[in-house]
């Protein structure tokens, strides 16, 4: 079987099985140009980091195989069953192995060749696996306008350091924007636009944004001691920050004075320092985490009323469900369906 990473886990060796021996069969100088393009388009039909990640995963799968002479493509139904079950002996939640069964349909879909997931052996041990390994899954809680109030009032009562501004200013933001932390580290100064009544956040590229198209967000200015626009003008005025630098990056020291490093604020470090800011201002009554900003903006909003076309541009959801799942509705508004 050669190598326990054989040739076929990387994309290029997908081409060569299925629809595409037809083309590489092809004689004819300008057909088979047009034929070399093909792998890298049909490649661009998901994002990079999803075929990044597909990729390790069918060479996981690969290097098992290859260890009992099994062959990886095409693959057989019983044989992926096999090692799902393997998967799920060290696997703590089923994420491995719901990994494992869409990097082996995205591989045998790029090569033209029947998704052996559709095995009955395969698709019922998948299942079944699931329920084995399901266990409750606790949302982050959302937090509240009072709550981004009262970070407001403990951290900005004194003049803050530039790590204390950038820390409110990233709370207010992803509360108000509805954005998700993905989005919120990827910000750049150059995707920020000002005016009198609000300022608009250009986000390059959202989770169900597929064609890339881009989205921009709107947030008013509120007139407010805790004004998002306010706050976001009050951060770039002292974090110096060039046009395309990180909105939100690392803090250094020099001359006993905080600046702005080059390198972006990290996902752990991120929540790290939101959860010991929450803290602080003493905001512990809830599971907190960075998703508590983007499920909190939007639980205000929707208690406000706000009309579900506007709510869903805002905060870039497509589906009902999707949006629903960020929710979490008033108290009064819950005892005014029994009135």
């Amino acid at each position: 079987m050669g190598s326990p990473l054989c040739r076929l886990c990387v994309p290029s060796g997908f081409f060569s099985h299925g629809e595409w021996k037809t083309l590489n069969e092809i004689q004819d100088p300008a057909l088979r140009l047009l034929a070399k393009k093909l792998p890298a388009i049909v490649l661009k039909d998901r994002a990079a980091s999803t075929v990044k990640g597909y990729t390790r995963a069918f060479a996981r799968w690969c290097s098992w195989a290859s260890s009992y002479s099994l062959q990886c493509l095409p693959a057989q139904g019983p044989h992926v069953a096999l090692y799902l079950a393997y998967l799920a002996q060290t696997a703590r939640t089923a994420s491995p192995l719901t990994l494992a069964a869409a990097a082996l349909s995205w591989a045998h879909e790029k090569a033209g060749l029947s998704d052996p997931g559709l095995s009955p052996l395969a698709q019922q041990t998948l299942q079944g696996l699931k329920r084995i390994l399901a266990c409750p899954r606790r949302k982050k809680d959302p937090l509240t306008a009072e709550d981004v109030r009262q970070v407001h009032r403990h951290w900005l009562q004194h003049t803050p350091s530039l790590q204390e501004l950038q820390m409110v200013t990233l709370i207010t933001l992803g509360f108000s924007s509805f954005l998700r932390w993905d989005e919120l580290s990827r910000l750049q100064r150059q995707d920020l636009q000002f005016h009198p009544s609000h300022v608009a956040v250009f986000i390059a590229s959202r989770k169900n944004d597929t064609l890339r198209e881009g989205h921009w967000v709107f947030i008013t200015r509120t007139g407010s001691p805790s004004c998002p626009v306010t706050l976001l003008e009050r951060f770039l005025q002292e974090g110096k920050h060039s046009p395309e630098q990180n909105l939100f990056c690392r803090i250094g020291v020099r001359s006993g004075r905080q600046h702005l490093r080059t390198t972006g604020l990290s996902y752990s470090r991120a929540r790290e320092l939101l959860l010991k800011y929450l803290e602080a201002a003493g905001i512990t009554h809830g599971n907190f985490g960075l998703h508590s900003l983007r499920s909190g903006g939007a639980s205000a909003a929707a208690n406000a009323g706000v009309p579900d076309r506007l709510f869903k541009r805002h905060g870039g959801w497509r589906s009902e469900s999707a949006k629903d799942g960020y929710l979490q509705e008033s108290l009064t508004d819950l005892l005014a369906v029994s009135r």
